[in-house]
């Protein structure tokens, strides 16, 4: 299935790519859980298992985040935390060091979301800068679209995207913060786009050419 979801994508990508981008696509953001819950088909995944510290990835209900190290040369190799604390019940998952990483998905879809938790100043003085993320949508290493997003210090923010045009991988990129940890909680994934081949329509003369020999009961085949 995912082979076939792909293929069609990839020509649906390259008709697109023909139209007007304002046109063609339409999307929305939500910052408000309930509303983006009410528009969309997303569902949220089960409670993360407590797997603790030093993750190169983590995969989850066909849902796989992975910090992305290459970005900072500088800096050290993010690792991922996964664990639960009162605050995320069902698990969350803290990138250590600098936040940058991808979400990649087992097929594409049209809704996405997820709650992010960012510290209070007081909760970590030393490192801490308000920050401000890029959220970027790709379907087959193509990117679609992106966004910015600041969340709300010391509370759960909501941040969700509902696209025309289907994705199958975000990218989270942090462009401005320091390294204090922030954390994502629960992740919210549509349900699989379908994605059909665009039928193909016989040019004008071909059509009238095949009327014609039928009205003679004659057979031709169309290339």
């Amino acid at each position: 299935m995912r082979n076939l979801l792909l293929s069609t994508a990839g020509l649906t990508l390259t008709l697109l790519g023909q139209i007007d981008p304002s046109s063609a696509m339409s999307f929305k953001t939500y910052d408000d859980q309930a509303e983006f819950l009410a528009e969309t088909d997303a569902t949220a995944l089960s409670p993360y298992p407590e797997l603790g510290f030093g993750l190169d990835s983590f995969s989850h209900d066909g849902v796989t985040v992975s910090p992305v190290s290459d970005l900072r040369p500088d800096a050290p190799d993010p690792t991922l935390v996964v664990q639960r604390r009162s605050i995320f019940p069902d698990g969350a998952i803290l990138v250590t060091g600098q936040e940058d990483f991808d979400i990649d998905l087992s097929g594409p879809v049209n809704s996405f979301g997820f709650e992010f938790f960012e510290p209070t100043a007081t909760a970590d003085p030393a490192n801490y800068v308000d920050s401000t993320f890029e959220v970027t949508l790709f379907l087959m290493e193509e990117a679609i679209n992106n966004f910015e997003f600041s969340p709300v210090d010391g509370v759960l923010s909501f941040f969700g995207v509902l696209s025309d045009m289907a994705f199958d991988r975000i990218a989270i990129r942090e462009i401005v913060g320091g390294t204090d940890d922030e954390a994502i909680a629960r992740i919210f994934v549509g349900q699989d786009a379908v994605l059909e081949e665009p039928t193909k329509t016989p040019e004008p003369g071909l059509a009238l050419g095949s009327l014609g020999l039928l009205g003679f009961a004659a057979i031709r085949k169309f290339r």
